[in-house]
């Protein structure tokens, strides 16, 4: 192999010094290392009739590939002799850590080896079982660098924020509304250039030229002659593979202004180092990221949204191409859970005329039976959704009480009294004295008003406990209605009575994620059924201790911290990571489910209709739900007076701070895996907020510090 080197380096001194000066000088440099190579490696021969370049079969990258990935699924395993094998008959590859989609890369055909059982390949005299290949389809879509140090070979670190395939680097403008777009693209995936105002349809720009070296440019029209001036419009190159499916995009934003021809305006805004200087994190981030979303209702196209005194924020961002972009992000999905846990880390921190303006524009949503719908769209479409969920509602409620309690403010106490008179308690079923979980609406796709609703005849544990929390935080609020507040007891008496009852699981000593009239017990084990359940408990333990009951507190207590246990054995997670600079680290957190459930299943991929195995996602890391348990463990050790436990929830909290110093805005991912369906790996609102609660408020005089208090004591998480 040294033999290979030198004879490559030797060929470079005679380049450099034009002893060699023909034109085929890469070509035969090409021809001779295969040939060096095959004589070279013994170990490796491929299934050539002759002494010429290998045999090799040529291969697309597809989506989550690596050279290490390729490498498993074409030969079996993973050595970095096959990755040089692979390398040498690829020479374009010019860094083996950075291949994209659509990419095609020639694998050289290896003898098969001789063994009689086609499963096991022969190490050192033993056989050893070959791992199942992950499809592709089913990771997360990052790019994967596999590092290798020697105690763990397999270890795979995603690249964050992903790499783009190119950049858009500068504009030059023709005209008016005329201007010549270049850049490059290091991907040999079909490229279409586009240009749109966010939220509004992409216009295609059909003047696009791939040149040498990756370069493209493209003559573009961007807006109307004359007009559109201190717009936003965005410039996208979007690359395609055979099938025509999207598989990456390129994106550049700038705001038109009043030019000279022949201005050019630099595109690289947030690349080189500016891109890696110190970023906003804790309660500093949380400010940075809403700055960036929030709308003022006023211009919101969504008609139903367009509130006086109203502010929306939109609940998702990406950093690059996902499936999810265009349904969560695209139109400025706003969501009625988002808005109700950033409300209330708002009014924790003092933040009250922010709080009540995002309130105001969902409290406008309220109809006449107390029915919030629970999404939106807002820019550029007037989707909302015709369904209604009773957890997200005992959110918005949660919300509203806060509000009042900390401002006195009367503005919400007609949709308080209309959600809990004509939502709430038509839905707590008289036989199991709990809360359903919702409506359908009927006869629409969320671009018309339903026909009417369905009653949803599943009871899930995590709004029942939303519920609970919400209903004791309005009991104790001092201006609340009298008639309202006895209905309220009642509902409350009722989901202490049953809560348990149904959703305990006395062998896993957790709860449940929910109970059917036709099946009963739901025994799926979900993470936030731990960490809310330990919750629903402390809460219970504080309620019985302000009545003296000091051995039934501590029982609740007791059975707080089992659930605690159950989500530390069955919810752990690791996610491993690396920067476009090379800075590498990991995130510990909790995956959102435990073991195999039946109607959460892959789909899409070869395991299309399979149970997720959710004990086998170990590099999938749930920031919302990682929080919440941090929280549960917060709480657990003031009630216990148990230090471990406050280091325990200020360790998890610490780990999500250090997911949030990856973005540059502050924002932080709701989950570090893409499962089509069920996680996104964007940015994420309600995750958000969650960290925010952790940062206390600064007090100014201790009559302050007791009210903040007893807010924080009743403050339903």
């Amino acid at each position: 192999m040294q033999y290979y080197k030198i004879f490559i380096l030797l060929c470079t001194n005679l380049r450099k010094k034009h002893i060699i000066q023909n034109n085929y000088f890469p070509h035969t440099i090409l021809f001779i290392s295969a040939i060096s190579f095959l004589f070279l490696t013994p170990d490796y021969k491929c299934n050539a009739a002759s002494l010429k370049l290998p045999h090799c079969k040529t291969i697309v990258v597809k989506r989550g590939d690596t050279l290490a990935k390729i490498c498993r699924r074409e030969y079996g395993k993973y050595s970095n002799k096959r990755i040089n094998l692979i390398l040498k008959n690829n020479l374009q590859i010019i860094d083996r850590d950075l291949i994209f989609v659509g990419d095609q890369i020639s694998i050289p055909i290896l003898e098969k080896p001789s063994s009689p059982n086609t499963k096991e390949l022969v190490t050192q005299g033993k056989p050893r079982h070959i791992d199942k290949i992950i499809e592709p389809n089913n990771i997360a879509p990052s790019k994967k660098i596999v590092i290798s140090p020697d105690h763990d070979s397999d270890r795979e670190y995603i690249m964050y924020p992903s790499p783009m395939p190119g950049e858009i680097t500068q504009l030059t403008w023709l005209s008016d509304n005329q201007a010549l777009i270049e850049g490059t693209v290091t991907s040999s995936a079909q490229c279409r250039f586009f240009i749109f105002v966010p939220g509004d349809t992409e216009y295609e720009q059909p003047e696009f030229q791939m040149l040498d070296e990756h370069q493209f440019k493209v003559l573009a029209t961007i807006g109307r002659q004359g007009r559109d001036y201190n717009q936003e419009f965005v410039l996208k190159l979007s690359l395609f593979n055979e099938q025509g499916k999207r598989i990456g995009e390129i994106r550049e934003s700038i705001i038109r202004r009043r030019h000279q021809a022949n201005d050019t305006i630099p595109l690289l805004k947030t690349r080189g180092e500016q891109a890696y200087a110190p970023r906003p994190i804790g309660w500093e981030g949380l400010q940075t990221w809403i700055t960036l979303q929030e709308i003022d209702a006023m211009e919101l196209d969504n008609s139903s949204f367009r509130i006086p005194h109203g502010v929306v924020v939109p609940n998702f961002r990406y950093l690059s191409f996902s499936s999810d972009e265009r349904y969560l992000s695209w139109y400025s999905r706003i969501t009625l859970y988002g808005t109700s846990c950033l409300a209330k880390a708002l009014l924790l921190q003092g933040k009250i005329d922010k709080a009540e303006s995002l309130l105001r524009v969902w409290a406008a949503q309220v109809d006449r039976n107390g029915k919030v719908p629970r999404s939106a769209n807002v820019v550029g479409d007037n989707y909302i959704s015709p369904d209604v969920r009773s957890g997200e509602i005992a959110h918005f409620l949660g919300a509203l009480g806060l509000s009042k309690k900390i401002s006195h403010t009367t503005e919400w106490d007609n949709h308080i009294k209309k959600i809990i008179k004509h939502y709430i308690e038509p839905l707590i079923n008289p036989e199991i004295g709990l809360i359903s979980g919702g409506h359908n609406g009927k006869g629409s796709n969320g671009y018309s008003k339903p026909r009417g609703y369905e009653k949803i005849s599943w009871f899930s544990a995590e709004h029942n406990f939303d519920l609970f929390q919400s209903l004791n935080l309005l009991v104790n609020i001092d201006e609340f209605d009298l008639e309202l507040k006895n209905s309220c007891h009642k509902i409350i008496h009722s989901l202490d009575h049953n809560i348990k009852k149904y959703f305990w699981n006395s062998e896993a000593k957790t709860f449940n994620r929910g109970w059917r009239p036709q099946s009963g017990a739901d025994c799926s084990q979900a993470l936030d059924c731990c960490s809310w359940g330990a919750l629903y408990l402390l809460k219970q333990a504080q309620l019985s201790s302000l009545r003296h009951e000091n051995e039934k507190s501590q029982q609740f207590i007791n059975e707080a911290r089992l659930c605690l246990n159950y989500a530390d054995c069955h919810f752990k997670s690791k996610w491993y990571y690396q920067t476009p600079k090379g800075e590498k680290g990991s995130i510990a957190g909790y995956r959102p489910y435990a073991g195999r459930i039946d109607d959460l299943r892959w789909e899409e991929g070869s395991k299309k209709g399979e149970m997720i195995d959710w004990d086998k996602l170990d590099n999938l890391v749930w920031s919302e739900g990682s929080l919440g348990l941090a929280k549960a463990w917060h709480e657990y050790g003031l009630q216990s007076d148990d230090p471990i436990a406050i280091h325990k929830s200020h360790e998890i909290y610490l780990e999500m701070k250090n997911l949030q110093a990856l973005s540059d805005q502050g924002g932080l991912l709701y989950s570090t895996r893409q499962i089509k369906g069920h996680f996104t790996i964007g940015e994420e609102l309600a995750s958000l907020s969650w960290l925010g609660y952790f940062t206390p408020a600064k007090q100014t005089n201790s009559a302050k510090l007791e009210q903040t208090s007893e807010i924080l004591k009743w403050a339903p998480w």
